[in-house]
């Protein structure tokens, strides 16, 4: 019976999608998408700027004929499933992996 209460505590109590949110105005974050959001999206702009986010099936399915895509004159879309898919080239994104690395390193050989 503890061993039944101990799994189900570790267990993930929700299945709701987490992306990288990010745009102009508000840094690179994570956010919880809505119960309709089932994919991340990564939206590409001359020059050089990326916005994060979540998506639905139907802005994904559009690509840049999405309203989302017509709104921001976005050059390129791209979707994917999973949590916290829709990776930046951002330096934030660079950085937080590398810290998890350099942390995972430092307790291996403590």
């Amino acid at each position: 019976m503890f061993i039944l209460l101990l799994l189900v505590s570790i267990a993930p109590t929700t299945t709701t999608l987490e992306c990288y949110f990010q745009t102009d105005v508000k840094p690179l974050s994570r956010r919880i998408c809505g119960s309709n959001m089932t994919n991340c999206m990564k939206l590409e702009h001359y020059p050089r700027r990326i916005y994060l986010g979540c998506a639905d099936e139907e802005a994904c399915s559009k690509g840049k004929e999405s309203t989302v895509c017509k709104y921001t004159a976005c050059t390129q879309q791209s979707c994917c499933k999973g949590h916290l898919c829709n990776t930046s080239n951002s330096q934030c994104v660079q950085a937080t992996l590398i810290s998890i690395v350099a942390f995972f390193m430092r307790s291996q050989f403590h």
